[in-house]
């Protein structure tokens, strides 16, 4: 599940939570657990108006 939402994520670009629950088939009370869970460790930036996240800079540019 993580890594499903985290290969949508992997772009950079916003995504919308219905965008993310639709491509990884889960509901979008998992995908705001998740992105709230990035978004603690400053992994993710959250528009909470838009109900959309992004990873951020920094977590992109982690090695692999």
């Amino acid at each position: 599940m993580l890594s499903n939402i985290l290969g949508i994520l992997e772009d950079g670009e916003w995504h919308n939570y219905r965008e993310i629950a639709d491509h990884a088939g889960i509901s979008e009370e998992t995908v705001l657990r998740v992105v709230n869970f990035l978004n603690e460790f400053n992994f993710a930036n959250i528009d909470d108006m838009g109900r959309r996240v992004k990873l951020s800079p920094a977590f992109i540019d982690l090695p692999t």
